[in-house]
Order: structure tokens, then sequence, then C-alpha cells
């Protein structure tokens, strides 16, 4: 086997004539193989790196190694032997056999002929038929198309080009194509040594990308970015990056690409690796069903595979409404698209039949070519226009995907349309189908070169210079990913590998991924213990002891950027026990005592992370009153109504009443205001000052915390950035401070709130920005104490230092919690 990438010369642009019959060049099959039948083998990226066939299997094969697009009429009427194998398979276009004016004598072994004419191949018994091709090089060049514009709308233009759905698009067809073949034999295989295979060939370029991410996240990214990027190398090799980006509701779109994760682009990676698990499974239900007596295998799998577009489509364009930046990463919002690609390949053979299809290098002029060649330029045109004619930002993929989808679909059935300038010409040239071997790498490689690029520039966006030099490093990269690795895995003898051998890739490369993240996870959690006893200082805390801003450097800040994810305040205990609320949909609960300890005062803390983010501030209070605080925050979700009925946050507020008459708190603790970033100003959002008027009416008491600030960045890694370019505290308080009046209102809403409540119990309200914006300015560093951990939440090592000002509000106000009987 040779390893060779490829070489191009100028007539490497040119199409290359057919030379005996055969079709234009067939010897080119780094991503499809004439002789593939191994579904994992079409996976959408390509990839590959040899210029001979996969496999050394001999011209001549029986037929039962024979195999081309499902026949379902031949399933149902059961004309289908158990060898696949039917009376009819010589004559029949759709089977391999000859075409309609094909020359007596021709070897063809197209798959799209439509019509019977003597074939010497044919006169051959079934042992000594020529074997089936089902390779489609237009396939190859529109792999390029879809990479190419995924490409340079990331480095030039940061909008959605449509080429990622255009993969996927591509994915479902050529699996769906393989799987209807071996399908028709018999031979669908175990889902277990499919997905064996699959992943044995996916991850160990996968791997290499990730680890080097993680090397260089390392030296050239801050320490805020490390104990993500840890996470996110982990759901990378294991398939979940979307989920979690979606969890996250990460914004795809966001402007600012330095500012990125160098492995965000793992989410295409990870919906096509569930496809990957799921396909299989779902073919193996359509087996099933066809070994039914009267089964009818083709209606099933349209209604199957129909029913999933409808139902995916239709939630891909209700949760795009409601919530696009989860959308665009969730895998159930995109099935429609994987749906589509299956449906058009159980379709495109009656289609070819129909209007008399050809392959190139037959020596037949396909029929309806001028439509065909016109049905190419149009589905490139619709492609290259996605990102540039519609405005797609905050659309996808709900129905505006169907663009590409539909771009694709065009091309794909337009197929060989026989003309010299059909769209086919080019997509069939040797230089795109050469650039298609490494389409996998170079998506795998592009995405963490332009993030790590543009944040040692210090630029939100590359320039015309420096993108074309990042594009000219990732195919340099790509190529030699591909030929050293990638191309390793694509040998036959991994095709036929045991079973225990690929599970030894898979395991060791994840073990590599694993060993890495949790190896460094292990040294900053060590190192993070070794400094604790610097502890934090703060303006709020220790006056006469802070450092200034001034003196504090990279290094003195705490928390340390590596230690943001345990700035979120968790309770030791979940929820349990009589003293517990009934469970609301969505939502979190954790008690600051077991369920069987013994307390003197209850204190309920409820609305959005806005009031959690305060629980840190009230423990020397409980500790001082023996109080069990019971957490009952919503992410998102404020102590207000809901926008609209179908909102996750609907009813929150209501249970967070009935739950707090059931349990009779001596408290409840609640975020009173919500800052509208929009309008740079704090408000009481509608059922605020009703719903704790109810509380009160039943006489609980209610403590309301004014909202902290919201900023347009992310207060911690701009200060960050600015110790890490040799500045001080002082100087990132200059650069990134905010003045309190441009983001709060200048009157505390609350103020509304509590002349509202009724009685008998009693509403007070605590207004802590004189403590988070001093002298009127929101800066991010008091002491060496970081205010903020992102663009709104302040830092739990803040709101611990904010103890002493919280037992002041509790002690004037509510002096009876800091008694115990």
């Amino acid at each position: 086997m040779s390893n060779r990438g490829p070489v191009f010369s100028l007539e490497d642009f040119l199409q290359e004539p057919s030379r005996s019959g055969e079709p234009a060049g067939e010897d080119f099959h780094w991503t499809q193989d004439p002789v593939e039948d191994d579904f994992e083998d079409f996976a959408a990226w390509g990839s590959g790196g040899d210029d001979s066939p996969w496999d050394d299997s001999p011209a001549w094969l029986d037929d039962d190694a024979r195999d081309d697009f499902p026949d379902w009429d031949a399933l149902e009427r059961g004309s289908v032997g158990p060898d696949g194998s039917s009376p009819t398979d010589a004559d029949d276009p759709a089977l391999g056999g000859p075409a309609a004016g094909a020359a007596p004598g021709s070897t063809s072994i197209d798959l799209w002929r439509s019509g019977p004419v003597a074939d010497p191949d044919d006169l051959r018994p079934p042992s000594a038929r020529r074997r089936t091709s089902h390779f489609r090089p237009e396939i190859e060049g529109l792999r390029t198309v879809a990479v190419a514009l995924i490409v340079v709308f990331h480095v030039w233009f940061g909008r959605v080009s449509g080429g990622v759905d255009v993969f996927l698009f591509i994915s479902a067809f050529l699996l769906s194509a393989s799987f209807g073949r071996r399908l028709r034999t018999g031979s669908l295989g175990s889902p277990i040594r499919t997905w064996l295979r699959t992943f044995t060939r996916l991850l160990p370029p996968a791997v290499i990308v990730i680890l080097a991410v993680l090397i260089a996240t390392r030296f050239l990214l801050p320490p805020s970015a490390w104990q993500p990027m840890i996470t996110q190398a982990l759901a990378s090799a294991t398939y979940w990056q979307n989920i979690l980006l979606s969890s996250e509701a990460v914004d795809y779109y966001a402007q600012d690409i330095s500012v990125a994760s160098p492995l965000q682009h793992f989410w295409s990676l990870s919906l096509q690796g569930q496809v990957f698990l799921l396909w299989p499974l779902l073919f193996g239900l359509v087996a099933l069903v066809s070994r039914r007596p009267g089964a009818k295998p083709k209606a099933f799998a349209f209604a199957l595979f129909g029913a999933l577009f409808a139902a995916s489509l239709a939630y891909s364009i209700h949760l795009t409404a409601t919530e696009q930046t989860a959308a665009y990463f969730s895998t159930p919002a995109r099935l429609w698209e994987v749906a589509a690609g299956t449906l058009l390949a159980l379709l495109l053979p009656r289609i070819d039949r129909a209007t008399r299809a050809e392959r190139p290098g037959s020596g037949s002029r396909p029929g309806s070519a001028v439509l065909r060649g016109l049905a190419g330029w149009v589905g490139f045109g619709l492609l290259v226009s996605t990102g540039i004619v519609l405005d797609v930002q905050g659309q996808f993929p709900g129905w505006i995907a169907i663009w590409p989808i539909t771009a694709a679909a065009l091309i794909i059935a337009a197929g060989h349309s026989g003309t010299r300038w059909g769209f086919d010409r080019i997509l069939t040239m040797r230089l795109p189908r050469s650039l298609a071997s490494i389409s996998y790498a170079m998506y795998l490689v592009h995405w963490p070169i332009l993030v790590l690029t543009l944040h040692v520039l210090d630029k939100p966006r590359a320039g015309l210079a420096d993108g074309f030099a990042i594009i000219a490093v990732s195919l340099l990269i790509s190529w030699a990913l591909t030929r050293l690795v990638d191309s390793r895995f694509r040998h036959p003898r991994w095709k036929a590998a045991p079973t225990g051998r690929s599970l030894a890739v898979i395991g060791l490369c994840l073990a590599l991924v694993a060993g890495g993240a949790f190896g460094w996870r292990y040294q900053l959690s060590t190192e993070a213990e070794r400094t604790a006893a610097i502890g934090p200082t703060s303006g709020v805390q220790e006056k006469q002891k802070a450092p200034e801003p001034a003196d504090v450097r990279a290094g003195d800040l705490v928390p340390a950027g590596h230690q943001l994810d345990s700035q979120w305040p968790a309770q030791r205990y979940r929820c349990s026990g009589p003293s517990a609320p009934a469970a609301f949909p969505g939502q979190h609960c954790d008690m600051r005592l077991p369920a069987d300890a013994d307390y003197d005062h209850l204190v309920l803390v409820a609305g959005s992370s806005h009031a959690r983010q305060w629980i840190p501030a009230m423990e020397s209070a409980a500790e001082k009153g023996n109080w069990q605080i019971i957490n009952m925050h919503m992410d998102a979700c404020p102590f207000a109504d809901a926008p609209n009925p179908e909102d996750r946050c609907a009813g929150y507020r209501d249970w967070v009443i009935d739950q707090a008459t059931a349990l009779k708190p001596d408290l409840v603790v609640i975020n009173g205001s919500a800052v509208d970033l929009g309008r740079n100003r704090d408000v009481a959002l509608a059922g605020m000052t009703s719903g704790t008027a109810e509380l009160t009416a039943r006489g609980i008491d209610v403590l309301t915390i004014r909202d902290n600030p919201r900023f347009s960045q992310n207060m911690y890694t701009c200060a960050e950035k600015v110790l890490e370019n040799d500045g001080t505290g002082a100087d990132a308080n200059a650069q990134c401070g905010v003045p309190a009046a441009s983001v709060l209102s200048l009157v505390d809403p609350q103020v509304l709130t509590a002349s509202a409540a009724p009685g008998p119990g009693r509403v007070v309200t605590a207004d802590l920005t004189p403590e988070i914006c001093p002298s009127g300015q929101c800066v991010p560093v008091q002491g060496n104490t970081a205010v903020f951990m992102d663009s709104n939440h302040v830092s739990k090592v803040f709101a611990t230092a904010m103890q002493p000002r919280m037992l002041e509000v509790i002690a004037e106000s509510y002096p009876d919690l800091l008694v115990t009987p």
C-alpha cells in the first residue's frame, strides 16, 4: 500500500478523458471505494490517504459479493434469493446490468444503466461476474466545496455557510445507500462490529488533535480556559460535545472568535458519532420487518425515516424559535437533515432509472442531460449563497437549513450530466477530489489553528494575509495527519481486524485523552490546595489589610482562572426528608444540613442563580443562628411570571409560593429585581411584586436582594487578559470597569416590592451595590479578589467575603434569626 499524498500539476485541474470504458478517475478512491461494502467507509468527512484499492479483491467476484442500492420491489415480491441474486440480475440496470446503447463486449461496472444489452460479463456464471461499482466522483468534489465553505466562512466572515449541513446530508446518503445494499444481500452484520470499525477509524486523528489542543491551551490560553477545555476534551473524545455546548447555550455566532473554544467545532463530529450509533439500529429494525411474511420493507423504511424527518424538523423549527443557541447543537433538532439524506438514498435509484442516469465514462449520454447540468449549477448557487444571500444568524437549524440541504440534494441527484459545462465536470476534476481526501483532517485542524492564532495575535477576526496563512498551515497539517495517521486506519487489514484489536485502538485513544485531561485536572487541584493558604482579601472584608489593586499581578488573583468551575455555590446535601420541597421539573435542590439534622431556623433561597450566588454570604449568619438553608433556585428563572405558558420557568413562582406555604420557613430570600441588559437598568419583573405580597400575606418574611450588574463582556477574562499582559489590578479596573449608573437604575426598584407587602410578614430589601461597585464604579478586582466570575455572576470568593455585610443586614432586620432558642 502506498501512502503518498496527492501531487498536483496543471493537468490536475482538467477533466480526465475516460480510458477503456472506465469512469474518469475511477482509480482514485481515497474516500469512496468502488469495491467497498462497509458503511463506515462512507463517512461524510471523507479521508484516506492511499492511492490503491482498499482491498486486494480480484476483479471477478461471485454474486454474493456484488451489492448495490436496495431493490425494494424485489424484496417485497420475494424474488431476491438468499444470496441477494435474482433471475434478472444480469439484465436489471439498477442491479449493475448493462445500459441501453452500450457497445457489445463492454466491461463497464456502471450501477446506473437503464436497458438490457448483451454483455460478455453477463454470459459468465454468477461466480465470474464483475463486481458493481458504487463510486460517485461528484460527491468527492462536493466534499471539497463544503469544507472550503466552512473554512472560508470561519476564517473571514464568522457566519454560517451551510457546509456542515451538507456533510450531515452526504453522510446519511452514503450510510443509507450502503446499508440498503447490505440489507438486500442479507449481510447487514452486527451493529457492534460496525461501531467498532467506525470509531477505530474516526478516533485516532481526532484524539491527536484533542491532545494537541490541550497542550496548546496550557501554553497559549489563559487559566480561565483550562478547566472548560479539559471538560470539552473529554466530551469531544466521547462524542457528546454538542450536548455539552447545547446545555451551556454557547453562542456559535460570537463575533470574537479569539475567545471561542478551540474544540467547539467537535459538536458536528459528536452529532455524526451519535448518528453512527443510531442508524445501524434503525436499519436493523427495517431488516427485522423485512423477514416477516408479506412485509413491505420499502414502505416501512420510507415511513420510518419520513416520520423521523417530520418530527425532527418540527422540533427544530420550534426549538430554533425559542432557544436558538441550544438548538444549533441539538441532535434531535438536526436529525431531520440526516433523515433527508436517507430518504434521497432510498429514492435515487428509482429516479435514476426513470431519468436514464449514466455513470462517467460509460460512453452513453444520460437522459435529461441539460436538466442535470442546470440542476448541478443551481445546487452550487444555492449552496454558496447560503451564508451570503440569507441572513442565517440566529435561524439555524430550523426551516432555513432546508436551503443548503436542497442544494446538496440537487447536486447529488443531478449526478453525471454528460455535458461539457455541467457542474459535475468541476466536481470530478482531480484537484477537488484529491482535496476531499483530507476533508476530515481539514475540519479537525482548521478551527483550533484559527482560534489559537487569533488569541495570540489578539484579534477578533483574521485579515486577508493571516487568513491565507491560517488556511495554508491547516492544509499542510491536514495532509500530514491524513498521510501519517488517518490513512493507516483505512488500510484493508483494519477492515478485517479482530474485535480485540479494534477495542484496543479505541481504548487506547480514550485512555490517552482521559489520562491527559484528568492528570492535568489533578495537577491543577493540587496547586490550588497549595495556594489556598494565600487566601482572598477584598476591600469589603479587610480594608486595612487588603492589597491595593496596583500591587496585584498575574497569579495573584483569587480565584485563579482554572478555579472558576468551583465558584458556583453548591451545598453539601441533596434535598430529602419531610422538610424538603416537592420536585419541580428542571429545578435542582440542595440543603446546608442533612435531612435528619436539628436546626433552629429554616431559610429558603428562591429565584434565579442570582439568588443562589449569595448563599456563601449567609454562611456566618447560618452558623450563628443554626440555620437549615434549602436552595430552591432555578437557573434563569427569577421569582416572577414566565413570559409564556410554554416557557420552562412557567409555574416556578407559584411552586415556590406553594412550597413556602407548606414548609413555613422563617425567611425566604429572593433576587428582588432583574437587570435588563438591553436597557441598562434593573427592574421588578411582572409577578415579582405580587408574588412577594402573597408570601407576606401568609405570614412569611422575605429578604429581597437587588440584582447585581450585568455586562456585555466577561469581567473576569477581561481582567485576566490585562494581568496576563503584565498589567496590574489597577490597570484591569481602569480598562474593564464600568460606571454603575450605566448598568443599573438610579433608584432601587425593590422599593415598590417592599411597599406592596400587605403583612403580616415583612419584606426587607438589601442593596449590595455599594459593595459590588464602590464609589459608583463596577470594577473586576477588589484587593486580590475577582468580584465577578463571568459577565453577570459574582464569584463565590467575593460572596464569601461579603459575610460581614450580610450578617449586618440580618442582625438589623431579623435579629431573631441569629438567636438559638
